[in-house]
Parts: structure tokens; C-alpha cells; sequence
């Protein structure tokens, strides 16, 4: 305990040291304070804690995407915390194997990420401390538990002394998104109006960053970065259709070492004659000799093959101190203190590193010998500042500013000297200039039989040919081999000394990185061929950029329409084998979402993402009897910038028309003998269409402000209950217009809203465990059609109420029940539930047409035939589309095809009458009855499928509730039942006794839904009708089945920390 007792009292210490430097930052002193209170206990136990850490990350991102002229912009802004604890070390060192322990055990053990209020809400803050500190310690107590017996509580490295450094707010980023987008656009725009082969794309992200470090040893580190990252991308297709593209990126820590508008439109043209040379230079060959390495390709040469074995304690170069590695003038630093070369900004610079430690200058080679690695506070190892890491992952040590020196710099001139006499030593024609690199990777080595090596990947590399002919560009080559190996191939260096600034993301997460390098000269060396041309290509030719860019035209709609209709005049012309598109769909997605989490009145999280916009094309060949319609033909979605634009979109839809009706064509001409023709049409002929409803999209920011406001005021309420040991209130807002255009003359815009609100909160049991509580309010179209604040609240505290009701209850007697069931409110919707695999009335009301088996399903069998009780009828609605004052969500004016949904009697007193549909016809439904539906785009899908719409259930047999409790009863009474159940809502359980009537609210739940054998029985009803908004289905408030079979599952828990409720505070 001595260490217990010198760590309280050297953070006592240092509290009085800083206690000048405290600001106003009320976050900082809180982090401090319930350091302060939690160590003083946990560190006082019976195993005690020896370390902990408190993280906290407060970021804002914004990032600027120019394609060809055309701007999305992305923002990101919140507080993310993130604890640590450690009872000690493992004594064995071979570590932990997660399947050695239950699930939850090892995920709670894990770094545990959270959000934390956007202010500085003390109590918001000191609950989301908490929960994240007590998942954290139960979990780490039951690995300590479970490996005590090769585990010991010997103290943790540590730091010499406390570091307490502490930087005032940054003031907001000096970030004009107006000017960077202007100024993108324009570069981008430019280059493609000299080089319209070329795609011209450019990306400028802005990130400021506040991180706070606190632990248990006295550390309190604030420390700001504010960063700017610039980068332009030029694409050309080759002679194959292959993509070749050069990149060049920018760093800066402001915005004035940014380039400006002239000298970015220079580099951009230097770029893009970079790139058109590139994709005429010739594929490389496989090669082994000589080769330079300009100082940026050696620069991340050395990132990748001596970096990352500086990091490992067990890499092959960490037993080799005091040894030659690399010719006596080449020394190695890794600096996280320097943060210029010159007038060139380095991204690895930092003065604290990740686990608040100072970053020191590291010397890893002296005049050619090894000397040290880097080292950190989790490696238990006297740290030399490299703990580094994503926020959220454990530090490990990691590289900052890599520095390649040689004290005997030769001139470009003498290395190209050196590389020509090798080649004639040699007699090899040429050998290889690497001038620039796109990436790396290593493997380093695990176990005795994983060898360690590297792989390089050059962009532009230069034959170099000993006869003096003029270097030749080629593409395609990869270096690779071993790290010790081509150490010792290293003969000189010189030349012009680049600096390569990106982020690596070895195990602990992405971070920035930068490598200073000279060139080098290696006397042997392995490249292989990578050839990306062996898949297929894409040989449709760049479009017009000169002729579609401008077109006049400035709001969304038209530009989207024009661009369909112009491409699909285009698309249906095209000619393959003398076959002609049967039939063009293209589908434009605009959607704007928002997610918002709450707790105790303090906002989490709040993530408007402004409009997106995706596409999807369809493409059938064939004809009408006999289509291409299959699963392996699939549109493959894509996206679109934020400011949409006639030429990407028509870009978009020309090439992919092309790819998809090669596809359809080939699948057509491979399966011909599988496409039967029969006497019912594959694909309905629809007649042309204009559909445009109101845009779902006018509004979707003041609504997205609004319901932050209320998710506020519903987890102010929500956290009143004292019971709960962590609560929140998640709304997401999902707001979309689809467009529509096909072939047969639909053009269509349609709006889709929803709003969905979700409760949590823990509740602890007396069995020592804890309620995972998950409540949900039916999901709301918009805004306008929210019900009042106060019955929102209203339900909020009713399910509060109930789940602590439901926690303290009685249990079940027995598992299983078989008898008479009493359905309510959304339990009753017996009939026509989705949520199980078991048959419902949704088998039989529409025939499903298997695309790649070509068949339908035999429900269409059952029509004339009996498939539900006598006393159900079915009907879909056509015109109802609010119910008790709530939007009905599957109400539609038209559905996806542009058809007036129908009101259709499916089913009467049992028997099924005829079928829905959509576009594709069965032999129950040989027509549309208004059953198409847009869906989503995010995989490769068709862009319309079958649901169903508003639909009624009727029951002939109705009577009150009370009259439906009294049969309930009697019926068990005569299956000799003492109790007999009601299902209620969401999965809410009562048992009844039979003999007197009484309700009493059970702990455990269920889930189960009737059968279809159940659902023949002799059903009753209550005359008062409900819905359910998400799911449309208008039917009786109760249902009362005469027989049923219910099993009973517990409430869903999960472990509980009983040393952490004694501290919550």
C-alpha cells in the first residue's frame, strides 16, 4: 500500500502547485475533483486500484469535398470522455485472451467511450463519469479476479514527476467555409474545363482539438490543436479504362501556410500533366537491384520499415543496440518537439503526448549504430513521451516527427552515379527512381514462423537506363522485403531532404505522423507488378465536362430532372447485340438526418447532417414475358456532391446505364433457357406520370432545433427518478425527397419523413444486477405532427413508472403457459405483425415473385380458401391516412410507380379474396394496386419493393374490455387455469385470476406471437379501435384469443457494479 499512500499525497501535492495556474475552465477542475474522489476511495480497498486516467476530447471537424466544381461540406462538433484503470500487471507477460472470459466481462474491461454535454452540466457530467468509470472497474475487477493467480499488484511505471501544463481555450477556428469552398470549386472546376478527360477533385479539412489528461499520479495536461490539412486529387483513365490519379496534400497549423488560389491552380495543371503521363507510361516489370529513393518516397520507406519497429520492445532491431544498422553517417531521431522543417509544418509535432507525458527528443540511430526505442507509461517502461493514440484506444508507442540524417550528403547527380556504375557492375539495363509513394504497410513479426517485412507502394517510378537514354516513366511497382535486409543495402544519401506529413494507423488508432528524409540510394532491392487492370474495367469514356457543366439551371429539381430526362433519352437508344433497354429506372435520393441524445437536460449529442444526395440506376432487358430481373443484376447506389449539379449526376447515370445494361444483357444471354416465358407478364407496362408532392426537406433544420430542445426537456424529466443510475432520450429525424424517372414516363418527386424518439436507463435489481430499460414512442412523421410537449412528458414518466413497477414484481411461477390470452394496445396486432419469421396475414396477402428462382410463392394458392378466424376481415385503405389524431406512416398519395394505392378487401369473415401488388404481377394481383415503395439505397438493391399500405382488421365478434377481462376468465376456468394472462403493449406482462379478476403486473415478459393454427379460433374484440403509425394497421384495441401458447422470458439485464452505487455522488 506504500505506493497507494505516495500517489495520494503527490496529487495532493500538485493540487496545491497548480492551484495558481486553475482558470476558468469549470470542466478541467471538475476532471480533477472526481479524480481526487474516486482514487481516494478505490485506492483505499481491499485490492486496490493502483492507476486511473481520465481522457476527454473536445473536437470540431470541418471538411470541404470540391468534385469537379461541386462542394459537400461535413461538420463534426462534440466531447467525447474516456477513462482508465489498472489493479496491476500480468506476471506471466503473455497477456489476456478475451475468450477466457464472458463477454460483458472483457467489453466492460475495454476502453469505454463516451459522449459527454456539449456545457458544462456538473451533475450531466459527474453521470457519465460514473457510468463509464463503473463499467470500466467491474470489468477490469473480474479480469484481475480471474487471473490473480499470474497476476501481482507491483506498482506501475511511472513518471519522474507529475506534469501539470495547462493551455487556455482556443478561440473558434478561423475557418472561412464560404472562401475554401469558392476556392475548391474553382480549382477544380478550372483544370477540368483544360483536361475534360480528367476528373479534378479537391479536400481541405479543418480540426480543432482541446484534450485533457488527468490521472492519478498528479498528471493535469490541457492541451489545444488546431490543424488544416489541404489536398488535391487528379484522376485519368488509361487506354483499358483503368483509373491512374496523383495526389498532392498540404499541412499547415494556420490558415495563411495554406496555398492560395493562384498557386493551387498551378499545382492542380502540374498535377494533372503528372497524371496524364502516368496513364500512358507502360506497366513496370518485376525487378531486384539498385534503386534511388527521392526524399519522400524514403521518407515513408523509413516510416514503414524502421518506424514501426521502434514502437515493438520484441521487433528485430529493439535486441541490437550498440550495432551497426545503417552506414556510420545516417543518424535517426523521432522529435515531437520540432514543429517546422524550414517553413514546412510537421504533423507529428505535440509537446504532451497522449498519456500527458512531456515528448522528448529520441536518438534510435547514432552515426549508424541502434540506440533507442520509443517507449511509453503502458509498455511499463520509463517513457520517453511517445504514448500516442486515437482517442478512445490505449497509448502504445507510436512515431512523431521521424528525422533521417547523414552527416556525408551526397548531390543527386553523384547518387544517379552510384546507381549506373551498379548496373554495369551488374550488366542490368536499367535500374529505379522512386519519386512518389502513395502508402505502406507492415508485417511484423508475432511468433517464430511470422516473418517481419514491409511493402511500399510507388505512384511515379523512373527507369533509369545505364546507357544513358532518358529516364522512362512505368507504373505498377510495389517494393517489398525484409527490414534488416534492406538495411544493409543502404549505401548513401544526399539530395533534396522531403517531408512527408500523413496519418498511420497502426494499433492504437490513427494518428498524425510526419517523416523527414533525404534521398537514398539502396544498392539492391525486390519490386513485384501490381497490375489493378485484371479486374474489369470501366471503358465508358470520361463525359463532357465543357458542354454539361453549365446549363443554366440553379434549384435541385430542375437540374435533377433535366439530367434524368436528358440521359434517359440517351440510355434507351443504346445498343447491344441489336437489343435495346427494355426498361430505364433512375432514382435520386436527397435526405437530411439529425441524431440527438439527451441526458438529464444536457445535450450528448447533436449531429444535423445537412442534405445528402445518392443515386440508384435499374436497368431490364429483355422484354416483358422474359426479363433480366434477377438478384446478380443489382443497381449499385452512388453519391453525389452536396450542391448537385447536372453534369455529375448525368455523369453518373450515363456510365452506370452502360455498365448495368452490359450486365443485364450478358445475364439475359447466359440464363435464356432459365427465363421462361408463361402466360403472365414479368413486368407490368405502366402509363406516364408527373407526380410532384411538397418537398420533406423546407423545413428539416428548424425541426432538427426543435426536437433538440425537446429531447432536452424529455431526459430532464426522465432523469427525475432517482431509481435510474444513468438515463438518456435519443431522437433521430430522417427527412427525404425521392426522385423518380423512368423509361414508360414517370417523373416523380415524393416526400418520406419520420421522426423516432427512444428511452434508456439502468435500473438496478435486487438480485444485483441491472434493468437495461428501452422504451419507444411510435415513430412520428414530422414535427407538425408531434403531440403536445406535456403528453410526450406524459409518457416519458409512464414508462419510468412501469419499468420500476415491473422491477420489483412478482415472477411467473412457471415458464410456459397454454390458454386463453388477453392481446392490448400495440399486442394486439396479432394479425399482421413483421417482427418474426412465423406466418401472419402478410403471407397470404401478396404473392412474392422470387427473382433468381423465377417462381412465386404458393400463397396466391390460398385464395377462396379459409386463413384466419370466421370473424376477421381485412382491408387495405386507400384514403385514411391519420388515425386518432396521428399520421399514418405507410399513407401514401402514390405509391413509387406513380399509382393511386387501392382500396382492396383482402380478406372477408376468414376468407382470403384476392392479393396486392406493385410492379411485378402474381396470380393473385394481375395488377398494380398501388403496393410499390422506394426504398433505401446504401447496398447494392433494387430501388422499389412490394409493402403493404393502410390496413383495417375487422372483428364481428366485439364487446367492451370488461365484458373481454370476464371471458378471459371463464374461458380458464373451464381449462381448469388459476391465472390466465394479458398481453399489454410493448411486451408488458399481467397475470389474471380467474377467480376474482384481478390484474397484477409480472417481472418477467413476452415476446411471443400466435400462430396461424391460434389465429383460427373463435377471436374476440374490443369495439375500440388503435393503431400503430409505424406499422399502419388499424385494428381493435384487444384481442381475445380462446387458446394460445406463451413462453416467458426475463427482463434483459446486465451485471452490476456494487462498488460504484456506494459512490455515486
Amino acid at each position: 500500500m506504500k505506493r497507494t499512500y505516495l500517489s495520494l499525497l503527490l496529487w495532493a501535492c500538485c493540487l496545491i502547485v497548480s492551484a495558481q495556474a486553475r482558470t476558468s475552465d469549470p470542466l478541467y477542475d471538475l476532471l480533477r475533483n472526481e479524480m481526487t474522489y474516486y482514487y481516494q476511495h478505490l485506492s483505499q480497498d481491499s485490492v486496490p486500484v493502483q492507476f486511473m486516467s481520465f481522457g476527454v476530447l473536445d473536437e470540431k471537424i470541418i471538411s470541404i469535398d470540391s468534385d469537379m466544381g461541386r462542394a459537400s461540406i461535413h461538420e463534426t462538433n462534440g466531447r467525447k470522455f474516456c477513462p482508465q484503470i489498472s489493479f496491476g500487471t500480468l506476471n506471466d507477460g503473455k497477456g489476456l485472451n478475451r475468450f477466457d472470459y464472458k463477454e460483458d466481462e472483457w467489453m466492460d474491461s475495454q476502453m469505454q467511450m463516451t459522449d459527454l454535454p456539449y456545457e458544462n452540466d456538473t451533475k450531466a457530467i459527474k453521470s457519465v463519469i460514473w457510468n463509464a468509470l463503473s463499467r470500466m472497474y467491474r470489468g477490469q475487477m473480474a479480469i484481475w479476479k480471474k487471473t490473480k493467480k499470474k497476476s501481482t499488484q507491483t506498482p506501475l511505471a511511472a513518471r519522474e514527476s507529475a506534469e501539470v501544463h495547462y493551455e487556455e481555450p482556443l478561440a473558434d477556428m478561423s475557418f472561412d467555409k464560404e472562401y475554401w469552398k469558392h476556392l475548391l470549386n474553382e480549382t477544380t472546376a478550372a483544370q477540368a474545363h483544360k483536361m475534360p478527360e480528367a476528373r479534378c477533385l479537391a479536400h481541405i479539412e479543418g480540426l480543432n482539438q482541446r484534450r485533457y489528461v488527468i490521472d492519478s499520479e498528479g498528471t493535469a495536461v490541457v492541451s489545444n490543436r488546431q490543424s488544416f490539412v489541404l489536398a488535391i486529387r487528379v484522376s485519368v483513365k488509361d487506354f483499358r479504362g483503368m483509373e491512374c490519379a496523383l495526389d498532392k496534400e498540404y499541412f499547415a497549423y494556420k490558415t495563411s501556410e495554406l496555398p492560395n488560389q493562384e498557386t493551387l491552380a498551378h499545382d492542380m495543371e502540374v498535377l494533372a500533366q503528372r497524371t496524364l503521363a502516368l496513364s500512358k507510361a507502360p506497366l513496370a516489370e518485376a525487378y531486384s537491384g539498385p534503386v534511388i529513393l527521392s526524399g519522400n518516397a524514403s521518407a515513408v520507406f523509413f516510416h514503414e520499415v524502421f518506424g514501426h519497429r521502434l514502437e515493438r520492445k520484441d521487433s528485430e532491431f529493439a535486441s541490437m543496440k550498440g550495432n551497426q544498422v545503417l552506414p556510420s553517417d545516417f543518424n535517426i531521431t523521432c522529435n515531437p518537439l520540432q514543429q517546422y522543417f524550414g517553413e514546412t509544418p510537421l504533423t507529428g509535432y505535440y509537446q504532451y503526448d497522449d498519456e500527458g507525458s512531456m515528448g522528448q527528443k529520441v536518438e534510435c540511430v547514432n552515426d549508424g549504430k541502434m540506440a533507442n526505442m520509443l517507449t511509453c507509461l503502458s509498455q511499463q517502461a520509463a517513457t520517453n513521451g511517445h504514448g500516442r493514440s486515437a482517442f478512445g484506444s490505449e497509448a502504445a508507442p507510436r512515431q512523431s516527427n521521424l528525422i533521417v540524417e547523414t552527416s556525408h550528403p551526397y548531390t543527386e547527380t553523384e547518387l544517379r552515379k552510384m546507381l549506373i556504375n551498379e548496373l554495369k557492375r551488374l550488366k542490368k539495363d536499367y535500374g529505379y527512381y522512386i519519386k512518389t509513394v502513395s502508402n505502406g504497410w507492415t508485417t511484423l513479426r508475432g511468433s517464430a514462423i511470422t516473418a517481419s517485412s514491409f511493402n511500399v507502394i510507388p505512384v511515379e517510378t523512373y527507369r533509369i537506363y545505364a546507357d544513358g537514354r532518358a529516364d522512362e516513366l512505368v507504373r505498377g511497382v510495389s517494393l517489398i522485403g525484409t527490414p534488416l535486409s534492406a538495411f544493409s543495402n543502404i549505401k548513401a544519401a544526399g539530395g533534396d531532404v522531403e517531408v512527408f506529413n500523413g496519418r498511420c494507423g497502426s494499433g492504437s488508432g490513427w494518428i498524425p505522423v510526419s517523416s523527414r528524409s533525404p534521398m537514398v540510394y539502396v544498392s539492391q532491392i525486390e519490386t513485384q507488378v501490381i497490375d489493378h487492370g485484371e479486374g474489369e474495367a470501366d471503358k465508358s469514356s470520361r463525359l463532357d465536362f465543357q458542354t454539361w457543366a453549365e446549363n443554366g439551371l440553379q434549384d435541385a429539381d430542375s437540374v435533377i430532372f433535366k439530367a434524368m430526362k436528358d440521359e434517359m433519352d440517351k440510355g434507351m437508344t443504346s445498343e447491344i447485340n441489336g437489343q435495346h433497354p427494355m426498361f430505364l429506372d433512375y432514382y435520386v435520393r436527397r435526405q437530411a438526418t439529425a441524431k440527438i441524445v439527451s441526458s438529464l437536460g444536457s445535450c450528448l449529442k447533436y449531429e444535423p447532417e445537412g442534405v445528402k444526395n445518392s443515386g440508384l440506376v435499374q436497368v431490364i432487358a429483355g422484354n416483358r414475358m422474359q426479363t433480366s430481373y434477377n438478384g446478380k443484376t443489382l443497381g449499385r447506389p452512388f453519391l453525389l456532391p452536396d450542391d448537385i449539379s447536372y453534369y455529375h449526376l448525368r455523369s453518373e447515370l450515363s456510365q452506370r446505364t452502360a455498365t448495368q445494361f452490359r450486365n443485364a444483357t450478358d445475364w439475359l444471354a447466359k440464363n435464356q433457357n432459365e427465363v421462361r416465358a408463361d402466360s403472365l407478364p414479368k413486368w407490368l407496362e405502366l402509363p406516364d406520370r408527373t407526380v410532384i408532392e411538397p418537398s420533406a426537406l423546407d423545413r428539416w433544420q428548424e425541426d432538427a432545433e426543435q426536437l433538440k430542445s425537446l429531447a432536452d426537456k424529455l431526459s430532464e424529466v426522465l432523469g427525475t427518478y432517482s431509481e435510474f443510475t444513468s438515463s438518456r432520450v435519443e431522437i433521430e429525424q430522417k427527412y427525404i425527397d425521392c426522385y423518380r424517372v423512368t423509361s414508360e414516363g414517370l417523373k416523380m418527386r415524393t416526400p418520406s419523413k419520420q421522426i423516432k424518439f427512444l428511452l434508456f436507463a439502468d435500473l438496478p435489481m435486487a438480485n444485483g444486477t441491472k434493468l437495461n430499460v428501452i422504451a419507444g414512442y411510435s415513430p412520428i412523421y414530422d414535427v407538425a405532427n408531434l403531440p403536445p410537449t406535456d403528453s410526450l412528458i406524459a409518457f416519458v414518466k409512464r414508462m419510468a413508472e412501469l419499468n420500476i413497477a415491473q422491477s420489483k414484481a412478482a415472477r411467473c411461477d412457471d415458464q410456459e403457459y397454454m390458454g386463453p390470452v388477453l392481446y392490448e394496445n400495440y399486442a394486439a396486432n396479432v394479425f399482421l405483425h413483421e417482427n418474426t419469421y412465423d406466418k401472419t396475414l402478410s403471407t397470404y396477402i401478396h404473392s412474392h415473385f422470387h427473382p433468381n428462382k423465377r417462381e412465386y410463392d404458393n400463397s396466391y394458392q390460398k385464395i377462396g380458401k379459409k386463413v384466419v378466424s370466421n370473424q376477421i376481415s381485412l382491408t387495405q385503405l386507400s384514403n385514411d391516412s391519420v388515425f386518432d389524431g396521428h399520421r399514418l406512416l405507410r399513407y401514401r398519395h402514390y405509391d413509387a410507380d406513380g399509382v393511386r394505392p387501392q382500396t382492396v378487401e383482402l380478406i372477408r369473415d376468414g376468407i382470403l379474396l384476392r392479393q396486392l401488388s406493385g410492379r411485378i404481377p402474381s396470380p393473385g394481383a394481375k395488377t398494380s394496386t398501388g403496393n410499390e415503395v422506394l426504398r433505401e439505397v446504401q447496398l447494392p438493391t433494387w430501388p422499389t419493393n412490394f409493402e403493404s399500405g393502410v390496413m383495417r382488421i375487422d372483428c364481428k365478434k366485439t364487446m367492451s374490455r370488461s365484458k373481454l377481462l370476464k371471458k378471459l376468465c371463464a374461458i380458464a376456468r373451464q381449462q381448469g387455469l388459476p391465472y390466465a394472462y394479458i398481453l399489454k403493449g410493448r411486451a408488458v406482462l399481467m397475470r389474471v385470476d380467474t377467480k376474482t379478476g384481478k390484474e397484477e403486473l409480472m417481472q418477467q415478459r413476452c415476446n411471443d406471437q400466435p400462430s396461424m393454427l391460434e389465429l383460427m379460433g373463435d377471436v374476440m374484440a374490443s369495439k375500440d379501435m388503435t393503431a400503430n403509425p409505424e406499422t399502419s394497421v388499424i385494428h381493435p384495441q384487444a384481442i381475445l384469443l380462446p387458446m394460445a401458447d406463451l413462453s416467458f422470458e426475463d427482463l434483459r439485464t446486465s451485471a452490476l457494479c456494487e462498488r460504484f452505487l456506494k459512490l455515486k455522488h
